[in-house]
């Protein structure tokens, strides 16, 4: 009977893993509006490309939008047409599927390289990282860049382990279809990380000849072959300009200095930013790097290695990129995320452990304790700042999230007192697990009062007759987005006054609408002689309104 209870037991963990996977990539999809910076952008190309059918060319506004190639996009699309409608949970529903895709990729690797609890303990560190977490549940491309990069690394490092050649052939030829496919999500960076990865790997190892053995010619003529059919879609829309837009303008400067792009920060930004994202499991980041370069390190040193130049090599690149923003380390996540789970590994299996190690676990224990006596005092601040209201029962409702995570987080540090490891991890696992569902389920909604501009666009549905333009003056990507989203009329961009004086010639009644961040556009139009007849604002930055003249 003992086997039997084992493999039931087993058969119970892994069916409460699936739910806990899923139950943070599926809820909180559809309880809140579209959400600046990206998503009113990314939401209404997707739905663009569904009403038109064509899934080659990234449009927004009827205007071509040639910053990323079309894989995500038309993923969204292929939804929204088989759905019938475009809705934001629909819109998010292609981000949480790469995330879950992404978080089985990296069990595989940890499994492939470490064994089975190495596997688990990665794929839960990396769907509960911070920004992981955020971007699986934002409608944004870079979800799906590094969930095919994943697995891109995943064929590779099999390949590379198997001795049978018709095999690692196969695996290889995987190696580059992901490779591929991670191009056609956001451009050259989706080959440039694999690559230098792959190659400061072989180096290192130490075993350069492997590139012999890899047919690199067969990863070369599928990614030519694939990219020549795309450029010829974009030569036939748009000519050579629409291909100078794309492999100039939106590749090679965004990673010059003095390039077109936004998002230009210095070569440090990733050293102060990356911990951040990559909370709350960043707290044992010095501790992980002490155990992976140390001589006692109980895993496979070619696996380490394996894992340090991929997440090195790609800090490096990202790094010498002129824009940098911190969702665009997605691709180092997985690395990252099973290096940590070694190090928590052995922590488990050799406890005790040296002081050091000691001093990082009381740390993110109490991080906790800090939460819990913080969680109050953060909701009202929030509150203050945002015009959000905070009612009776969303009151007693934080007090009672706040009495939750510090009596759980007293009970952790009381099993690291008592050296009951496993239990530990567990209980704070659980703690991050609370927190991320409250996140989902109570705080978005909360949040979603200051973030969403939904309610705008439905008033200006309601108040422009059917028959009349909007019109946009100086329109940003943001406006651009939602207000087609979601009143399925396009708009009439007008971008220098020249066009606006145009305008101001019509004899029917004109209807504009602004998104202003220092009320410079309604002054120019006010002294215009147009009338604002709805103002809907959105923080101190950012506001809408609704001109007719």
């Amino acid at each position: 009977m003992k086997p039997l209870e084992n493999h039931k037991m087993r058969f119970i963990k892994i069916l409460f893993l699936i739910i806990v996977f899923v139950s943070i990539f599926l809820l909180g999809l559809n309880n809140h509006g579209l959400w600046t910076p990206d998503e009113p952008r990314v939401a209404e190309i997707g739905r663009e490309m569904a009403e038109r059918g064509n899934f080659f060319i990234p449009e927004l506004n009827k205007r071509p939008f040639l910053e990323q190639p079309p894989l995500y996009y038309a993923s969204m699309a292929i939804l929204f047409r088989l759905a019938g409608k475009a809705e934001e949970s629909l819109a998010r529903l292609p981000s949480a599927i790469y995330g879950m895709a992404g978080v089985f990729a990296t069990f595989l690797l940890g499994y492939t390289l470490f064994g089975m609890t190495t596997g688990i303990i990665s794929a839960f560190i990396i769907s509960t990282s911070f920004e992981y977490f955020r971007v699986s549940h934002w409608a944004i491309v870079d979800s799906a860049l590094s969930c095919f990069i994943f697995f891109a690394m995943f064929f590779f490092i099999k390949g590379y382990s198997i001795g049978d050649k018709r095999k690692k052939s196969l695996h290889y030829l995987l190696f580059y279809v992901f490779c591929t496919l991670a191009f056609f999500v956001k451009g050259f960076i989706g080959i440039g990380i694999p690559a230098v990865a792959v190659l400061s790997f072989l180096i290192l190892d130490k075993n350069i000849k492997e590139i012999t053995k890899m047919q690199l010619w067969i990863g070369l003529l599928l990614f030519l072959i694939s990219l020549f059919l795309w450029a010829i879609c974009l030569y036939n829309y748009g000519g050579m300009e629409y291909i100078r837009v794309f492999f100039i303008d939106n590749n090679l400067l965004r990673f010059l200095p003095g390039g077109k792009s936004g998002h230009h920060r210095p070569f440090y930004y990733y050293f102060t930013e990356f911990p951040a994202g990559f909370m709350p499991w960043s707290i044992f980041l010095i501790p992980t790097f002490f155990y992976v370069f140390s001589k006692n390190a109980h895993h496979d040193r070619k696996g380490l290695l394996f894992l340090l130049c991929w997440f090195i090599s790609g800090f490096v690149l990202f790094s010498l990129s002129a824009t940098k923003r911190i969702l665009y380390l997605l691709p180092l996540f997985a690395p990252i995320s099973i290096l940590t789970s070694a190090f928590i590994e052995y922590i488990i299996n050799s406890w005790p452990v040296k002081g050091l190690y000691r001093i990082f676990l009381w740390i993110y224990g109490f991080m906790y304790l800090l939460m819990g006596i913080m969680f109050l005092p953060m909701v009202k601040y929030i509150s203050k700042i945002y015009p959000i209201a905070l009612d009776s029962k969303e009151f007693v409702f934080s007090i009672i999230i706040s009495i939750c995570l510090i009596v759980l987080s007293l009970i952790c540090l009381k099993k690291l007192l008592q050296h009951k490891i496993k239990q530990y991890f567990y209980l704070v696992g659980g703690c991050l697990y609370g927190i991320l569902l409250f996140a989902l389920l109570i705080g978005t909604p909360f949040v979603d009062q200051y973030k969403n501009f939904k309610p705008f666009a439905e008033k200006i549905i309601n108040y422009i007759p059917k028959d009349s333009s909007i019109y946009a003056y100086k329109p940003d990507e943001t406006i651009r987005g939602f207000i087609p989203f979601y009143t399925k009329r396009y708009l009439e961009e007008i971008h220098d006054r020249t066009g606006l004086f145009s305008l101001m010639e019509k004899k029917e009644t004109v209807y504009i609408v602004i998104r202003d961040k220092d009320n410079k556009l309604k002054k120019e139009l006010l002294n215009e002689g147009f009338i604002e007849v709805m103002d809907f604002t959105k923080g101190s930055e950012s506001s809408l309104s609704l001109f007719k003249r």
